[in-house]
């Protein structure tokens, strides 16, 4: 009976699992970036309302399985205060003091974290925060001596430190609303440790900053952003390759016009949409256009080693589709996430796979009556996909969460139900088998809690 179990049982779990869950408590939460790790489950970071009423949050780091159950989870929180927020849509992720925006894993199971950290006077910079297996922190860096700095990428470069993207302002007005900024784009560079290495600043046109960096294959990197006009009336996205010191090499901009801009990011969020060398040695960019209706796009870009433009494909409705997050599929094509404006109005987290040649192969929406946003995706180690971003409560006016879905290589769910975040205190009551009779032999059981929640369970002896 133990072999014909074990026959039974080894090809359920090759079946990729599919997934949707939610974190976080009252207030705004969100996820900004994901990864799946070593053990085969998911890191997330963004950012938790951190609970003491006066508006403010913290950097939110969870830890789950790979079925979406936490693990354990991180609120990150080093002080200061925004008392008046700005830039329209996501004005209530501004109001926030501390959040995080990039995280990767590390080969000692640590984990990385870049984010932004506001300070006395209403001043903001980086904080890197480097932590132990657990989430707790290990060390951190606030590179307060630059006070007007955004770096919102990072990843570990081969010699073990960091390169991270961004922009530094060297001018900047924060009682003009919104605040005026005419800042450069740069890489920062820094050692194992957090120390810091080297600052490149790039001025490219009038006023730019970067959004994504990652290492290339000849150990330079690539960093892709936003580049303005004066008066930032047109808007472009630049791709921009350096030697392994930063030293520049080449830049392409693409778009441009008097009908149309591009921009990196959507409404939702100042940053965001990324870059990644291929495995033909070019690019794939993600971004956002305006269309000829008015309308924005999501926007992809496909270049060869140089960066010049190889294909491009928008996608899109008629109302506003933003692209956040592209990342190369197994197969040669590409998996993008954004949001995409519904019918409502109300924008759903939006999941597009395309060939290697940018034709759309199926596209996902996901969400409910409120807004729901896309901001990270990579592909999983079972061919499906892992995408985070943040879900609006439906019954509570601006409250949001910290949104975790988990896909097929098709995109789809296969749980109708959104997994909620099990009560920290709840108690057992009983278990059943799948008829609802009490059980306690092996095989399919629901274990029904106090709080009300289900766990479904397959108990092996």
């Amino acid at each position: 009976m133990k072999k014909l179990l074990l026959l039974l049982i080894i090809p359920f779990l090759s079946f990729g699992q599919s997934w949707e869950q939610t974190f976080g408590g009252t207030g705004y939460d969100t996820g900004m970036s994901v990864q799946q790790t070593s053990d085969g489950g998911y890191i997330v970071t963004g950012v938790i309302d951190n609970g003491e009423g006066d508006g403010n949050g913290d950097i939110y780091l969870v830890k789950t399985t790979d079925s979406g159950e936490e693990q354990w989870a991180q609120m990150i929180g080093y002080g200061g205060y925004v008392s008046e927020s700005w830039n329209g849509f996501i004005e209530e992720w501004y109001d926030f003091s501390d959040y995080g925006l990039s995280v990767q894993q590390t080969p000692d199971g640590g984990y990385i974290i870049c984010g932004q950290e506001w300070g006395i006077g209403s001043t903001e910079s980086t904080r890197v925060i480097k932590t132990f297996q657990n989430g707790v922190e290990q060390w951190s860096q606030l590179f307060d001596n630059h006070p007007r700095l955004w770096l919102n990428s990072i990843k570990q470069t081969v010699d073990g430190g960091y390169i991270l993207s961004g922009q530094e302002c060297n001018n900047f007005n924060v009682d003009s609303s919104p605040p005026s900024n005419y800042c450069n784009a740069c890489l920062f560079k820094i050692s194992e440790s957090g120390a810091e290495e080297w600052v490149v600043e790039f001025n490219i046109l009038y006023n730019q900053g970067g959004h994504f960096v990652e290492q290339t294959s000849d150990e330079g990197y690539i960093t892709s952003g936003y580049t303005e006009g004066k008066g930032g009336q047109i808007q472009y996205l630049f791709l921009l390759k350096t030697n392994g010191s930063g030293e520049e090499q080449w830049v392409q901009i693409f778009g441009g016009g008097t009908d149309g801009f591009i921009e990196l990011s959507g409404p939702e969020s100042g940053i965001g949409s990324e870059v990644h060398q291929t495995s033909d040695g070019g690019y794939i960019i993600t971004g956002t256009i305006t269309g000829d209706d008015g309308s924005w796009d999501l926007y992809l870009i496909k270049t060869n080693g140089m960066g010049v433009e190889e294909w491009s494909q928008t996608f899109g409705g008629a109302g506003d589709d933003t692209a956040q997050s592209v990342q190369q599929t197994s197969d040669g094509g590409y998996i993008v996430t954004g949001s995409k404006e519904n019918e409502d109005g109300d924008w759903d987290l939006y999941l597009i796979k395309t060939n290697g040649m940018g034709v759309e192969e199926w596209s996902q929406t996901f969400g409910g009556a409120g807004d729901d946003i896309g901001m990270s995706v990579q592909q999983t180690s079972d061919g499906g996909y892992i995408v985070t971003g943040g879900k609006e409560n439906e019954n509570e006016d601006g409250d949001w969460d910290l949104y975790l879905i988990k896909t097929n290589e098709f995109g789809n769910i296969t749980s109708t139900n959104i997994i909620e975040t099990p009560t920290i205190n709840k108690t057992l009551i009983t278990t059943v088998d799948i008829l609802g009779r009490e059980t306690t032999n092996k095989g399919f059981q629901l274990h029904i809690y106090d709080d009300g929640s289900v766990e479904k369970k397959y108990l092996i002896k």
